[in-house]
Order: C-alpha cells, then sequence, then structure tokens
C-alpha cells in the first residue's frame, strides 16, 4: 500500500483493509482508502471512500456487511459521516426459473442474512426499461417467489437486488 493500513477484517476467506491508502502499489486501480484482496490483487470497494483527509480507524463484519469507521464523508459516492457500510454479499437466483403446470414461474432467491432484498420485473427489456418492484424480503437468507399465471408465450424478465 502507499501508506498505513489503519483497520484490517474477514469476512469469509475474504481479507478487507481500510487506512490512509489510494493505491496497491501493483499496479491495480486506485483504491480509495478501502480495498478487498482477492488472492493475488487488491480490489476497490465501488467508488471507496472520500474526502479531503480521508482515513479508516476501523473495519468489522457482521451478517454480511461490512461497516468502516473513520474520517470520511462519502462512501460510495454518497454522502456519509464517519461510517459506512458495504454489502459483502450479492443477492442472486438459486438455479433457473421453475415453469409450473398452472403457467406461474417459481423463482428460488438467496441474500445475506438480515440484509433487505427486492425482485423487480418487467415485460421487456428494449431502451426505457420499466422496472416494477414485485416483492421485497426483510429477513434474507433463502426465499422462494411465485409470479402469478402470464398469458401464453408472454415474455416477463425479473431483476434481483438490495435496496
Amino acid at each position: 500500500m502507499n501508506n498505513h493500513v489503519g483497520a484490517l477484517a474477514v469476512s469469509g476467506s475474504t481479507p478487507y483493509a481500510g487506512g490512509v491508502f489510494t493505491a496497491s502499489g501493483d499496479g491495480s486501480p486506485p483504491l480509495n482508502y478501502i480495498a478487498s484482496w482477492n488472492g493475488s490483487s487488491w480490489s476497490s470497494l465501488g467508488s471507496g471512500l472520500g474526502n479531503a483527509n480521508t482515513h479508516v480507524y476501523a473495519l468489522a463484519v457482521s451478517g454480511g456487511v461490512l461497516y468502516a469507521g473513520g474520517g470520511f464523508d462519502t462512501a460510495g459516492g454518497k454522502a456519509s459521516s464517519h461510517c459506512a457500510e458495504a454489502i459483502l454479499a450479492s443477492p442472486e437466483f438459486q438455479g433457473g426459473p421453475v415453469h409450473n403446470t398452472d403457467g406461474s414461474v417459481t423463482l428460488n432467491l438467496s441474500t445475506a442474512t438480515n440484509i433487505s432484498s427486492r425482485l423487480y420485473s418487467a415485460t421487456k427489456l428494449a431502451p426505457r426499461v420499466v422496472w416494477q418492484p414485485i416483492c421485497t424480503n426483510f429477513n434474507g437468507g433463502l426465499w422462494q417467489f411465485t409470479g402469478t399465471s402470464t398469458a401464453p408465450l408472454a415474455a416477463k424478465f425479473y431483476r434481483l437486488s438490495t435496496p
């Protein structure tokens, strides 16, 4: 790192570092005071943290969320006064959709425990896509959604995200 590391935390097998550094010295892209190690190089977490005198004093991981504390005003480009969180585990679909005999579709989903996620749907992916929220899970973990039956051959697209 091109400056000191003030805090370390580990989630699973991934270490995270926070401090006063902006680069790793291994030629990787800018790190902006917080980074993760993939076993061979450092990567920035989003756009990182920032202000004129940024430093990270503390990192902690709980339930799939990385918490950072220190002297910064922004995190991920959003206002954040001295503390921030980064959701480490992205929500994901578990396998493909199950097409039921009544024309409905069942989706199996997974998110980190205690992390909210939302399921959206759209009927086309052309420009000006309008994603409609159709379900929110506030507890995380494994969950299932069954969409109502649709007209024959009607296309429906789904997107899963954390708020």
